[in-house]
């Protein structure tokens, strides 16, 4: 298991929890925590399944703004 970090930008906070809820639906993604503080969003996954660039493919094509860590 691998875990990425990325910054949201300009992300409503009252679509955090339907955000992590969608992470969940991507196969090889285990966990998608958004700290509500500072818009830090931690995706832990399973590289045999899903990379760190589909990952981000995906947030990009939900429209979710981000920068990577």
């Amino acid at each position: 298991m691998k875990t990425a970090t990325f910054t949201l930008h300009n992300e409503n906070r009252d679509n955090y929890r339907e955000l992590e809820k969608f992470l969940l639906t991507i196969d090889g993604v285990e966990r998608a925590l958004i700290d509500v503080n500072d818009g830090d969003l931690k995706v832990k996954y399973d590289e045999d399944l899903i990379s760190e660039e589909n990952v981000i493919e995906e947030l990009k094509n939900k429209g979710i703004a981000i920068n990577q860590r």
